[in-house]
């Protein structure tokens, strides 16, 4: 007996289930790729937020008190940390960073408190940092 090729449908799905493996296999490790990469840069925040601790929570002492007699100085460590959060708060908003990540650490808890002390501040003195509060959108849009 003579053997021929096999049939064509069963080499076309040879062919569509090798194409349908690759391309699971290829979505996953984009998947895994991309979560890699938002918990690296999720460590790079927390440990930028570290290195900034002193500075943050100097700011945070600044916003508390009465803020009649600041000095340029102080307003600009505020500033400092102000902008700091802003960009935090953008990656985590566009989702470059790993949310999770950060929640379970309690940064946007933190953004929020010195988003908040830094309205209450301004509501006291408005020219302190009415500018600041301007550009800082990312920082006033988190919740």
């Amino acid at each position: 007996m003579l053997q021929g090729n096999p049939p064509l449908s069963l080499e076309l799905y040879k062919w569509l289930g090798a194409l349908a493996a690759g391309a699971i296999a290829g979505f996953l490790t984009h998947w895994f790729s991309r979560r890699r990469q938002r918990t690296d840069v999720a460590l790079k925040v927390v440990d930028s937020f570290m290195a900034m601790y002193s500075e943050i929570g100097a700011a945070m002492g600044i916003l508390h008190q009465q803020h009649a007699n600041l000095d340029a100085s102080q307003e600009n460590t505020v500033r400092k940390a102000g902008d700091w959060f802003e960009l935090v708060a953008a990656l985590y908003e566009s989702n470059v960073v790993d949310r999770h990540f950060l929640e379970q650490v309690g940064l946007p808890d933190q953004m929020k408190r010195f988003r908040d002390l830094a309205r209450s501040a301004q509501a006291q003195k408005p020219t302190f940092l009415a500018d600041a509060l301007g550009d800082w959108n990312h920082l006033a849009a988190l919740r």
